[in-house]
C-alpha cells in the first residue's frame, strides 16, 4: 500500500471518529477534574451512602462498612465492637445530621440511632432496634428520624421518642410505612418522602398533607422518594425512582424530568439518589447513571460519567450522596467508587496516558515532543510509539505510520523532537535520522548520517528549529549543529571534531539541546556541557556563555524560551531558570531560593498572562514575574508524574499548555488557574504521654477529646507530643505549620509539613499550646487550634512541702547534733569489732597453715606405707596375707584422700585451685577408681554394683578432681548406708542442649530431708544423723565435690527421701565424637562379681630386666627413712648414690656426674626448685635429667618445679611402678639423643618377586604410592587409574579382586604402614608423621590409626619404645 494511499485512509478515520463522537459534543461544556477517595486511601468502604461536614471542618462519611472521620489527610474509622457498648451499633451506615447545637447524630440500618459525644469520642445509643433510613431537625429543635416502620420524633436533650402514629390524621404511610427522606423549607414546612409517596407538614395546623406527583409511574416502587432539597429560590426538587420534580413552596407541581433516549441533555437516569444546588442556576443531580448538571433556568442537562481515557473522571457511575461545601469543595460518594471529589479551588491539570489496549489512544507513555496544526490538532512524538496526532475535540489519536530504514532495533520509532513547517513536519529521532513528512498526503522522507559534507553528520536529532528564512536548525546529540536548506536539499555542516572548540565557528561541543532564535535574527544554541551561544547566522559570529566567562549558573543548558518581552531564558539541568539581560550581558538565577522544587528545568513555556511556566523533574511550576516567587505543581494536582521529558512542551494557538512526561501529557488552561484564598481551620488530633495515646476514657489528664478540650493536665516531668491537622481538603500537601509554647517559646517554631510537636521536662506551671497553618503561598490562620496546657508541681514544690521543710531542718539540726554523739559511740564499738574480726581471721589462718602444714607431713609417712605395699602385693606374696595388706592400702589410700581433701579446701579457701583437663577415657577411669570401695562393701555386707549404659567415652577431664568427686560420693553413700543395702555407680549419656555424661551414685542409707537438700554442699554443714552411724566426717566432701563440679562446667543435686536412701546426680559436659564412643554393651559389676574391663586397653606390665651396665642414680632426700627406701627399691637395678641436703647432692652432682637425680623439693640449706636451677645453669651438669618429689599438690606448685629445669615431677605418695617408669624413659631418651646423628631410617619395602600380572599391577601401584605419599593432591584415584592407564572402574574390580579393598581403602592402608614404620624408626612427632604419609590433619590421622591397629599413635609409640627398652 502506497504511502499516500495509507494517509487517505488515515483521513477518511479522523473524520468518522469526529463524526461519532459530535454527539457528545455538548456533554463537555464544563471540563470537570474529579479526583477519587477509595479504600487505597484508608476508607473503610467504597460504597459511601451519607456524606456530613461538621461546624469544626471535619468530613463523615457513612458507608456500608463503618464510620469514616476525614481529616484531609487521615481518617479515623468507627465500626461496632462487641466488646464496646459505646460504639456504634452496626458498621451500615445510612444518614448522618448535624443540628444547630452541633450534635452529630447517626442512624444505621441494622438497628439504632446514635449522638455522638465529641467530648468523649464514643457514641451513645438513643434509640435501639429501629432501621434508621435519614435524620433531620426542624426549626424547634425536635428530632425527625425517619425509620423502616415510619416517623419518630426524638428530643435531642431527653431522648425521649414519639410516634405520629398517637396523633390523629397522621397517613399509614408515615405511621408504620418506609419513610426515606427530608426537608424543611423557608416556610417552615417539613417536606417527608416515604416508599409510597410526598407529604408536607404544617406546624401551623400541625397535619400532614399528600403531594400529588409521578402518576404515571410504572409500579409503585417507581414513587419512592429517594431525596428532597430546596434552592436559593425556594423551589423544592424531589428526587424519586421515576424520575426528578420541581415544586413550588406551596406544594404545586411546577416541571419533571425524566430519561429521554434522543436527548442528550436530558437527565441520565430516572433513579435519582441526591440533589444539591449550587447556586440560583446550577443543580447537581445524583443518579444511578452518572452526575446531571442542570441549567435550572433551561432545563438543559450536561451528563458527566466513567470515561476510561480520562484519568480524573467518576470512578463509578452510580452517585449515592453529595455534598456541596461552604468552600467550594463538590463531594460525591458513590457505589464502590469511594468518594470523588472536584474542588474550585484547585488547579487541576488534564492528563492523557496511554493504553495499549485502546486503538485510539496514545501510543506510548513516554512523550518526548509536540507540534501543532492549523486546525488546533497536536502532533506528538514519544519514545518507542512513534508519532501520534491527537483530535482536541473527540480527545482521541491517530497513529501515523513512520517506518524508519535500516532500523537497528525491534522498537518503535524514538521520536526526540517535531517542527511543523507550513504542510511539512519535520520528525528528529534517536538513531534513525531526520524524516520530512507531508501532512497532506502522508508521504515522508528519511534523512540518515552519510559521508558527504552536504549530509547529516548524526543520526540522533535532539532539537529542530525553522528559521525566518525557511531553513531547517538540526541539532545533534554528538554531531553539533547541521542547517538543511529546502532549496538544495542539502545540508550545511557547522561542526569539526577535528577544530578545538574554542576555534569553531560556534564554540560549542556537539552535544546540542535546544535552538531558538529571537526576534533579531540571532541563533540561540543551547548544549549539555558548553553553556550556550548566540549565533549570527549574517556575520557568522559567535558569542559564547558558560560558567567560566559570565554569571550562567551551569554549563548543562536543557532549555531556551524567548518572552514576549524579548528576554532569552535559559533552563540548565540542576541550577535553575535563568533570564538573560542583553544590556549587561549576565544572567538572573531563579532557583530553590525563590521556591522552585527542582533545579532541572526540561522546558521553558510562557502563558497569555506573561507567567514564565517550566517543566521539572519535581513538577511543574511558574514563575510570577512581578513577586519572583514560583507556584508549584504536584502530583495531587493531576500531574501524571513529577518527572518532565527533555523539549517536550507547547503553548497552543488557544493558550493551552501541554507538557511531556514519562507517563503521557498534561495540559492547562492557564486562564483558570485557582488559588485557595479560604482559611484553613487546624484541629488538634492526638495526645501522646510517654508514647502512649491519651483519651478521657482512661486518664484524669484530659477531661474530654484533644480536638474541643480546653486544658490538659500534666504530672511533673511528663513528656508529651501533640498531633495536629489543617482541615484543607484543596492541597493538604502544600500546607505547612508553625507552632509555640506560650510561656515556654519565645518564637514561634517553623514545623514545615510536620504534623507533631513534642516538649519534654517542662517546669510546673500554666502553658498555652498554639499552632496555625497556611498554604505553601498563603497567610498563616491566626485563628488556629490552642489549648492551655497544667504541669502539676511534685509533692516536693507544694506549700505543704515548703511547711515541711522547715520544720525538718529545724528536726535535722536537732538530729545532726545527736547522731554526732552516736557516731562517736558507733566508731569505738567499729574499732572493737574490726580489731576481733581481724583477730578472728588471723585465727583462722592460723588453723589453714597449720592444716596445710599437718597434711604435707602426712604425705612422707603414707608414700612410706603404700610404696612397700606395693612392691609386696607386686611380689608373689602368701594368699592368706594378701587380704590384710589390700585392707592396709586401703586404709592408707583412704587416709591419703583426707589428707588431699584438707589441701582441697585450702585451695579452694585461697582460690588457687585449678582445672587441670587432659583428653582421656572417663569410663574406665571412674570404675578403676571406684573399685577401692568393693572390698569395703563386702565388709560391711552391703550390695555395691557399678553400671554403665556406655562402654567407653573419650573426653577432657580433670582426673585428680573427678578421683576426688568419685572417692567422696561413695564415701558418704557407704557410711551411711546400713547393713544389707545397697550403693550403686551408674554411668549414662544423653543429649540435652549438648553432650552430657551423667555419673549417678545412689543407696538405700538414712535419707536426707527436703528442706536440708540445698544446705548439705555449703562448707561445713553437717546432717544430723543416727547415732548409730560414727564418723560422720567434716562437712567438707560435698562442698568440695560441688567445687569441681563446677569447675568441669557441669552441676550436682541431691534427691533423698528420708529412710529410702539418697541420689546423687552429677552432669558433666563433654564435647565428644561418634568415634569417642563405644558401641560394646554396657557394663554392670556387682560386688559379688570381679570387675570386668572388657573395653579398657591396658598394656601388660613387662618386668624391668636387669640392666648389663647399671646406671647411677643420686638421691636427694632429708627425710632418712623414705632416702634409705628409695635406695633399697631402686638398687636392685641401678647404683644408687645418696645426699641429705641440697648442697650435698650439688658436690656429688659434680664429683660423681649420675646419670640420673632424684631430689625432694622441701629441704634444709637448699630446696629442690634451686637445686635443679644451679644444676642446669652448670655446663658441667646441665645434661643430667632431673626428677622431682614433693608432698605439695596443685598445678602451681609443677609450673614451678618445671620452670626449675627438672624433667619430671611426682606427687607424694606416688606409685613405685611409675617412678621406674619415669626413670627407664629418661635413660633411654639418653641414649636416643647419643645414637641422633649416626641412626637412619630405612622404610624400603622389600620388592617382591613377580611371577603375575596381578603381582606387576601391585608393584606398579606399590611404587606409585610410594613416590607421592607426601603429595595428596597427586595420590587420588583418578590419578593413579591415569598412571596405570586403566579406567576407575576397572581398577576398582581389579583392586578389590586381588586384595578385597576398595583403591581408597588400600592407599590408605599402605599409608597407615608406612606411618607404624616411622613411628617405630624415627623421631618425628606424630603431627609430622601423619603431614608425612599424605594425611589432611593429625586428628584424622590418629581416627584413622586407632580404626587399623586398635590404639592410638602416642600408645603405639610407648608400647614399642618401652619394649626396646626392656630388650635393650
Amino acid at each position: 500500500m502506497s504511502a499516500s494511499l495509507k494517509s487517505l485512509m488515515i483521513v477518511l478515520t479522523s473524520l468518522l471518529l469526529a463524526l461519532s463522537f459530535a454527539c457528545n459534543a455538548g456533554q463537555n461544556d464544563l471540563q470537570l477534574n474529579f479526583t477519587a477517595i477509595t479504600s487505597m486511601d484508608g476508607l473503610s468502604s467504597n460504597t459511601v451512602h451519607t456524606i456530613l461536614k461538621d461546624r469544626y471542618g471535619l468530613l463523615w462519611f457513612g458507608t456500608d462498612d463503618g464510620l469514616n472521620k476525614y481529616d484531609g489527610t487521615d481518617f479515623t474509622i468507627y465500626r461496632h465492637d462487641r466488646s464496646n457498648p459505646s460504639s456504634v451499633a452496626s458498621n451500615d451506615i445510612s444518614s448522618l445530621h448535624e443540628d444547630k447545637a452541633g450534635r452529630i447524630w447517626i442512624g444505621t440500618i441494622q438497628g439504632s440511632l446514635h449522638l455522638y459525644d465529641r467530648r468523649k469520642d464514643a457514641f451513645v445509643r438513643v434509640i435501639g432496634s429501629e432501621s434508621v433510613t435519614a435524620i433531620t431537625s426542624d426549626h424547634t429543635g425536635q428530632l425527625w428520624v425517619a425509620t423502616t416502620t415510619g416517623l419518630i420524633l426524638v428530643d435531642p436533650v431527653t431522648f425521649k421518642a414519639t410516634r405520629p402514629s398517637q396523633r390523629t390524621g397522621v397517613p399509614d404511610q408515615l405511621r408504620n410505612g418506609l419513610v426515606q427522606s427530608f426537608f424543611e423549607d423557608r416556610q417552615g414546612h417539613m417536606w417527608v418522602g416515604t416508599e409510597t409517596g410526598l407529604f408536607r407538614f404544617d406546624f401551623t395546623t400541625n397535619r400532614f398533607a399528600r403531594i400529588a406527583y409521578g402518576e404515571n409511574a410504572v409500579t409503585v416502587s417507581a414513587n419512592q422518594v429517594k431525596t428532597i432539597n430546596g434552592d436559593q429560590t425556594g423551589h423544592i426538587w424531589v428526587g424519586t425512582f421515576n424520575g426528578l420534580f420541581k415544586f413550588a413552596p406551596d406544594g404545586t407541581l411546577l416541571q419533571s424530568f425524566k430519561y429521554q433516549a434522543n436527548d442528550a441533555h436530558s437527565i441520565s437516569s430516572d433513579m435519582i439518589y441526591a440533589v444539591a444546588a449550587e447556586n440560583r442556576q446550577t443543580l447537581w443531580i445524583c443518579t444511578d447513571g452518572g452526575l446531571n448538571l442542570m441549567d435550572t433556568q433551561t432545563g438543559k442537562v450536561t451528563r458527566y460519567a466513567p470515561d476510561a481515557r480520562s484519568s480524573f473522571s467518576l470512578t463509578n457511575k452510580s452517585i449515592r450522596s453529595i455534598l456541596i461545601d461552604k468552600q467550594g469543595i463538590f463531594w460525591l460518594g458513590t457505589y464502590k467508587g469511594g468518594v470523588n471529589k472536584f474542588d474550585k479551588n484547585l488547579t487541576t491539570f488534564a492528563l492523557k496516558r496511554s493504553n495499549p489496549y485502546d486503538p485510539h489512544g496514545l501510543s506510548a507513555s513516554f512523550v518526548t515532543s509536540f507540534a501543532e496544526k492549523s486546525n488546533g490538532d497536536l502532533f506528538v512524538g514519544t519514545d518507542g510509539g512513534g508519532l501520534n496526532l491527537y483530535h482536541r475535540k473527540t480527545n482521541l489519536f491517530t497513529k501515523i505510520p513512520v517506518l524508519p530504514q535500516n532500523r537497528p532495533g525491534c522498537s518503535g520509532l524514538a521520536i526526540m523532537s517535531l517542527e511543523l513547517s507550513a504542510d511539512k513536519l519535520w520528525i528528529g529521532s534517536f538513531q534513525d535520522g531526520l524524516f520530512a513528512l507531508n501532512t497532506q498526503t502522508g508521504q515522508y522522507r528519511q534523512f540518515i548520517q552519510g559521508p558527504s559534507l552536504s549530509s547529516l553528520n548524526n543520526n540522533d536529532i535532539f532539537a529542530l528549529m525553522t528559521d525566518k528564512q525557511g531553513k531547517l536548525w538540526v541539532g545533534t546529540n554528538g554531531g553539533g549543529i547541521n542547517v538543511f536548506d529546502p532549496v538544495t536539499q542539502q545540508f550545511e555542516r557547522y561542526f569539526d571534531a577535528g577544530i578545538p572548540t574554542a576555534k569553531r565557528m560556534i564554540p560549542l561541543n556537539g552535544y546540542i539541546r535546544d535552538i531558538l532564535q529571537d526576534k533579531n535574527g540571532n541563533i540561540w544554541i543551547a548544549s549539555h556541557g558548553t553553556g550556550v551561544a548566540m549565533f549570527d547566522p549574517v556575520r557568522k559570529k559567535s558569542v559564547q556563555y558558560d560558567k567560566l566567562n559570565s554569571t550562567l549558573p551551569g554549563n548543562n543548558v536543557l532549555s531556551l524560551h524567548e518572552d514576549s518581552n524579548g528576554a532569552i531564558w535559559l533552563g540548565t539541568a540542576g541550577e535553575g531558570l535563568a533570564r538573560f539581560n542583553a544590556k549587561t550581558h549576565s544572567f538572573t538565577v531563579f532557583d530553590q531560593g525563590a521556591g522552585l522544587t527542582s533545579g532541572v528545568i526540561n522546558k521553558i513555556l510562557e502563558d497569555a498572562q506573561g507567567r514564565i511556566w517550566v517543566s521539572t523533574d519535581q513538577g511543574v511550576s511558574y514563575l510570577d514575574q512581578t513577586t519572583k516567587k514560583f507556584t508549584n505543581y504536584s502530583p495531587h494536582n493531576g500531574l501524571q508524574n513529577n518527572t518532565f521529558i527533555l523539549g517536550a512542551g507547547i503553548r497552543t494557538q488557544d493558550s493551552l499548555l501541554f507538557f511531556g512526561g514519562i507517563q503521557g501529557f498534561n495540559y492547562l488552561n492557564t486562564s483558570t488557574l485557582r488559588q485557595n484564598t479560604n482559611p484553613i481551620p487546624v484541629l488538634l488530633k492526638e495526645l501522646r504521654v510517654g508514647n502512649k495515646s491519651i483519651t478521657p476514657a482512661d486518664s484524669a489528664t484530659l477531661s474530654e477529646h484533644i480536638s474541643v478540650a480546653k486544658s490538659i493536665h500534666l504530672a511533673y516531668k511528663q513528656n508529651f507530643t501533640l498531633s495536629y491537622a489543617a482541615l484543607n481538603y484543596s492541597d493538604p500537601s502544600q500546607t505547612v505549620y508553625r507552632y509555640r509554647l506560650d510561656g515556654f517559646d519565645s518564637e514561634w517554631h517553623d514545623a514545615g509539613t510536620s504534623q507533631t510537636a513534642g516538649y519534654t521536662n517542662l517546669s510546673p506551671g500554666t502553658y498555652r499550646f498554639e499552632v496555625q497553618a497556611k498554604n505553601h503561598n498563603g497567610n498563616w490562620n491566626s485563628r488556629g487550634a490552642a489549648v492551655e496546657i497544667v504541669v502539676e508541681p511534685p509533692f516536693y514544690m507544694t506549700v505543704y512541702a515548703y511547711v515541711f521543710y522547715a520544720l525538718s531542718f529545724l528536726g535535722l539540726m536537732l538530729l545532726i547534733r545527736h547522731r554526732g554523739i552516736q557516731r562517736l559511740k558507733n566508731k569505738f564499738r567499729q574499732e572493737q569489732l574490726e580489731r576481733e574480726i581481724e583477730r578472728k581471721r588471723e585465727l583462722d589462718e592460723m588453723k589453714i597453715k597449720f592444716l596445710t602444714n599437718l597434711s604435707h607431713e602426712f604425705r612422707t609417712p603414707i608414700s612410706l606405707i603404700l610404696a612397700p605395699l606395693d612392691q609386696l602385693l607386686n611380689r608373689a606374696a602368701a594368699a592368706e596375707n594378701t587380704p590384710h595388706l589390700q585392707g592396709i592400702k586401703r586404709n592408707a589410700r583412704r587416709l591419703l584422700n583426707l589428707v588431699d581433701q584438707l589441701l582441697d579446701f585450702k585451695n579452694l579457701q585461697e582460690h588457687e585451685s585449678k582445672l587441670e583437663p587432659m583428653k582421656g577415657e572417663i569410663v574406665s577411669f571412674i570404675q578403676e577408681t571406684s573399685e577401692s570401695f568393693r572390698y569395703l562393701s563386702q565388709t560391711k555386707g552391703i550390695d555395691y554394683v557399678f553400671e554403665s549404659q556406655v562402654s567407653s567415652m573419650y573426653m577432657d577431664f580433670d582426673a585428680n578432681k573427678i578421683e576426688r568427686i568419685i572417692l567422696n560420693l561413695l564415701s558418704n553413700a557407704f557410711k551411711y548406708t546400713r547393713r544389707g543395702g545397697k550403693v550403686t555407680l551408674s554411668l549414662s549419656q544423653a543429649e540435652d542442649a549438648g553432650q552430657w555424661l551423667y555419673i549417678k551414685v545412689s543407696d538405700t542409707g538414712v535419707g536426707i530431708p527436703a528442706e536440708k537438700h540445698a544446705k548439705i554442699f555449703e562448707r561445713f554443714f553437717q546432717h544430723d544423723a543416727a547415732a548409730s552411724i560414727l564418723n560422720q566426717g567434716s562437712g567438707i566432701g560435698l562442698s568440695i565435690v560441688r567445687e569441681f563440679v563446677q569447675m568441669h562446667h557441669g552441676s550436682i543435686h541431691v534427691d533423698s527421701t528420708p529412710g529410702k536412701g539418697s541420689t546423687f546426680t552429677v552432669m558433666l559436659p563433654c564435647a565428644i565424637s561418634v568415634a569417642n564412643v563405644g558401641t560394646e554393651p554396657a557394663i554392670t559389676v556387682s560386688s559379688g562379681d570381679q570387675p570386668q574391663h572388657a573395653n579398657v586397653s591396658k598394656t601388660p606390665g613387662v618386668p624391668v630386666p636387669a640392666v648389663e651396665l647399671p646406671a647411677e642414680i643420686l638421691i636427694i632426700e632429708d627425710n632418712d627413712e623414705f632416702r634409705h627406701y628409695l635406695k633399697s627399691s631402686l638398687e636392685y637395678h641401678y647404683r644408687v648414690i645418696e645426699a641429705a641436703t641440697g648442697s650435698e647432692g650439688w658436690q656429688k652432682a659434680l664429683a660423681q656426674h649420675p646419670q640420673i637425680i632424684i631430689s625432694d623439693i622441701a629441704m634444709p640449706e637448699m630446696d629442690g626448685n634451686e637445686l635443679a636451677r644451679k644444676i642446669k645453669s652448670d655446663k658441667r651438669t646441665a645434661h643430667i635429667p632431673i626428677i622431682l618429689l614433693t608432698a605439695s599438690t596443685g598445678e602451681e606448685h609443677e609450673l614451678r618445679g618445671l620452670n626449675s629445669g627438672a624433667n619430671d615431677y611426682l606427687t607424694k605418695p606416688f606409685n613405685f611402678d611409675i617412678l621406674n617408669a619415669k626413670i627407664n624413659n629418661l635413660l633411654l631418651l639418653n641414649r636416643l639423643l647419643k645414637n641422633a646423628y649416626t641412626k637412619q631410617i630405612d622404610v624400603s619395602r622389600p620388592e617382591p618377586q613377580i611371577v603375575s600380572g596381578n603381582e606387576k599391577l601391585i608393584k606398579n601401584i606399590l611404587a606409585y604410592i610410594d613416590e607421592h605419599i607426601d603429595n595428596s593432591s597427586q595420590l587420588s584415584v583418578e590419578k593413579l587409574s591415569k598412571q596405570l592407564g586403566m579406567s576407575r572402574g576397572t581398577l576398582y574390580s581389579k583392586l578389590l579382586e586381588i586384595t578385597g579393598q576398595t583403591p581408597i581403602e588400600f592407599i590408605k592402608a599402605i599409608k597407615l604402614e608406612k606411618a607404624a614404620l616411622l613411628l617405630e624408626k624415627s623421631d618425628l612427632n606424630i603431627a609430622q608423621i601423619s603431614y608425612a604419609t599424605g594425611f589432611a590433619t593429625p586428628n584424622y590421622f590418629t581416627k584413622s590409626f586407632k580404626a587399623k591397629f586398635g590404639v592410638l599413635p602416642s600408645e603405639y609409640i610407648q608400647a614399642r619404645r618401652n619394649f626396646l627398652s626392656f630388650q635393650g
